[in-house]
């Protein structure tokens, strides 16, 4: 189970236990151009993460290999940093998504059948189909990772660590080159655009619905 992410655009604090975690991560491959001026939650902790280290290096008293690590962290939190300040991401929490392994992104220029960030899913489980986007990669021996919003809808008792099903029970279905230009996620445009790709291929049986997600942020505030 997933639950990174962070958009200051839509949710501009976060709780105490995500804004003090070290394991927490503010970004996911899915990204796209910050709309307002609110900042990322987690970016005054990555500036300090930055003046820390800057710090540390500052008192030259690192061996040589450590200057060399602490010279590399600084580059990446600078790249972060900018990154955090420039776009928004999804958020674990609130957004329905699916992570594929890093590796199979080096296939999408080969292969116009593989699969790419921002391509539409169906999440099929128990008779009931989700509609998601690819949202992340992650690491190359893991398969199934899907956001917490996912987890939660299959198993109300899922959390960052528990897994809302243990057994292959749950299929993806991708539909490959179906990616819209990157945007703050749609819960009606995602809704259409997966009904619209299921009635390509074949329409749902006769009884069966396309699960239509609420606006976690609608549902929040009433």
């Amino acid at each position: 189970v997933v639950s990174d992410g962070s958009d200051g655009d839509r949710m501009p604090e976060y709780d105490q236990y995500i804004a003090e975690s070290t394991n927490y991560q503010p970004f996911t491959s899915y990204g796209w151009k910050k709309q307002t001026d609110q900042p990322n939650p987690l970016l005054k902790r990555w500036e300090k993460k930055l003046s820390d280290e800057s710090n540390r290096l500052a008192q030259g008293e690192l061996s040589s290999s450590k200057v060399k690590i602490s010279k590399q962290k600084i580059e990446t939190l600078n790249r972060e940093i900018a990154d955090m300040k420039a776009r928004s991401f999804l958020i674990a929490r609130a957004d329905p998504f699916i992570v594929i392994p890093s590796w199979m992104r080096l296939y999408a220029s080969q292969n116009k059948f593989a699969p790419s960030v921002g391509d539409y899913v169906a999440i099929i489980f128990e008779g009931r189909i989700l509609p998601a986007i690819i949202g992340d990669t992650g690491p190359t021996w893991k398969l199934g990772e899907a956001s917490l919003r996912v987890a939660k809808e299959l198993n109300s008792n899922a959390t960052s660590y528990k897994r809302p099903v243990s057994d292959l029970k749950v299929s993806y279905l991708i539909f490959p080159q179906s990616a819209d230009s990157a945007s703050a996620p749609d819960m009606d445009k995602w809704f259409d655009k997966v009904q619209s790709l299921l009635g390509e291929v074949g329409d749902l049986g006769e009884g069966v619905k396309l699960f239509r997600w609420p606006n976690y942020f609608n549902k929040k505030e009433e």
